[in-house]
């Protein structure tokens, strides 16, 4: 784990207020795309046993960034709250759930210090969040911690230490409605998410096999990895050097 991590915590905070704008544009577009649609039968094929048991189905969207998995989530009928460590994301995500009808609980909180009882939720889902988290075995357990029995987490990330730069994912000016990219990209952001990477501990591990191995070892079970979720969802746009993998872990 790196050594000071209230220092890194705060870079990863400054770093996305400054992006809030221009990430929250890219993620406009995409809720009203295809690929929203094609996120959603993904998730929900993980979701959906645990509607037909009955259950009232509470869902933690870890990261919430601009509350883009708790938009979809709740236009599923499920009960969602969103967190995330930057307040003008949560700000940001408040205007977007009211744009788009969406009932949902932000709140801005630290995802490696829960402030929710155990067993509170029936599935944790996160996107693109524990490449930038300096203690994720911490993260791990309070995400086990918070689990119901049976309850699912849903991890989408990649090993973004692998990349030499963001060049190919970076979006031009004229694009700017694509649904998936970096938008608004500056040589100053870049150097700043390049340190952030690099200062993170996990990246310095073979993904997934390290989280799934953390995962076992904080009480989880039937862990598993998709390798090929970037290329079926992303596409062309999956990045080659770090391609996004799904893990699926049951408590």
């Amino acid at each position: 784990m790196i050594q000071d991590k209230n220092n890194i915590e705060e870079k990863v905070v400054d770093y996305w207020t400054k992006r809030v704008a221009d990430f929250s544009d890219v993620r406009e577009n995409e809720l009203d795309s295809e690929l929203s649609r094609e996120w959603v039968d993904n998730i929900m094929q993980y979701i959906s046993p645990l509607i037909d048991n009955g259950q009232n189905v509470r869902v933690l969207d870890v990261g919430t960034g601009v509350g883009y998995f708790a938009i979809l989530l709740y236009g599923k009928g499920l009960q969602v709250t969103g967190i995330d460590l930057t307040p003008d994301m949560i700000e940001r995500a408040e205007v977007l759930a009211d744009r788009y009808g969406a009932d949902v609980n932000f709140k801005v909180m630290d995802a490696m210090n829960l402030e929710y009882e155990d067993e509170s939720f029936d599935v944790v889902i996160t996107r693109n969040l524990t490449w930038t988290l300096p203690d994720v075995d911490k993260a791990y357990k309070e995400w086990h911690r918070v689990l119901k029995k049976g309850g699912v987490l849903l991890n989408y990330d990649a090993n973004y230490a692998n990349m030499k730069n963001l060049d190919a994912t970076l979006i031009d000016d004229d694009k700017k409605e694509e649904p998936y990219g970096h938008q608004g990209m500056t040589y100053a952001l870049e150097a700043e998410n390049a340190y952030i990477t690099k200062a993170m501990d996990i990246g310095r591990h073979q993904r997934p096999e390290y989280d799934i191995a953390l995962l076992e070892k904080y009480g989880f079970s039937n862990c598993s990895a998709d390798k090929a979720i970037g290329k079926k969802l992303l596409k062309e746009k999956d990045i080659k050097e770090a391609p996004m993998f799904l893990i699926t872990a049951y408590r």
